[in-house]
């Protein structure tokens, strides 16, 4: 459990990187409908990596029962 956690964290805490990184340049983006807890629009991941951060989100949707989606914008 201590590793599925500090990887929720890891992913967390370069989604705010990211966020904030990207801050001063501005673009609008439109947000697509919500179809998959991961929508890459960057191909940043692979298949394996969605796949793979997909499966943890679900494990984590069944446990708690709190839902996290994951969008990455150019």
């Amino acid at each position: 459990m201590t590793i599925f956690f500090s990887g929720i964290r890891r992913a967390f805490a370069a989604l705010l990187l990211g966020v904030v990184g990207s801050m001063p340049a501005h673009a609008d983006v439109a947000v697509p409908k919500l179809a998959a807890r991961v929508t890459d629009l960057t191909s940043t991941l692979d298949a394996q990596q969605r796949a793979a951060l997909d499966g943890k989100l679900a494990a984590f949707e069944q446990a708690k029962g709190s839902q996290i989606a994951v969008l990455i914008v150019p």
